[in-house]
């Protein structure tokens, strides 16, 4: 099964859903025909769905006891950085400004991943309107320094702050992939 498709310039990352299998880069310099770069065939835990931003690939566990893989996609092979944090029900994940943005079934956590060798916890937070209902923060993805979390089980959506100082990090590129001799640029 197909999970996350992400474009970044002329690279293409493509992962599987919900199971171990592994994700691949593509070259689409020519976008009628794409070119296999690498491809990593099997992850060590299940997943629901990866984020990519362009660099790092970060794969959530569905098992709280199993860990956040992070790829470096830059590498050939490429190569886990760190496979060390665990605590989350993750089914998808954003990231933002060196943060990645856990969406979990029962709660939002959001990581520091600015050093990739030492992935901290900043905090977790919950958005339950009604008590009676479970939560579902699968949906989680930064507005500045507000997290919009939605849901596709009927536990209510809305936004939750994951920064108390206002957000002074104006959007920036922090590295295109361009190659001079691509057929076609988005």
């Amino acid at each position: 099964m197909v999970g996350k498709v992400r474009a970044f310039g002329n690279k293409l990352h493509i992962s599987s859903r919900n199971n171990r299998g592994g994700f691949s880069i593509l070259n689409i310099d020519d976008p009628l025909n794409p070119v296999l770069e690498k491809t990593v065939p099997n992850l060590p835990f299940v997943y629901y769905t990866s984020c990519w931003d362009g660099k790092y690939s970060y794969f959530g566990a569905r098992a709280a006891a199993d860990s956040l893989v992070v790829y470096d996609t830059t590498t050939t092979p490429m190569t886990v950085v760190n496979d060390s944090v665990t605590g989350f029900l993750n089914t998808y994940c954003s990231h933002q400004d060196e943060k990645l943005i856990m969406g979990n079934r029962f709660d939002v956590g959001t990581l520091d991943v600015s050093d990739k060798s030492d992935i901290r916890e900043i905090g977790r937070g919950v958005l339950q309107l009604d008590p009676s209902i479970t939560p579902d923060h699968g949906q989680s993805y930064p507005f500045g320094n507000l997290i919009w979390v939605g849901n596709d089980h009927g536990s209510g959506s809305g936004f939750m702050a994951h920064e108390a100082q206002p957000d002074t990090n104006p959007p920036s590129v922090f590295y295109t992939y361009l190659n001079k001799t691509a057929l076609v640029y988005p």
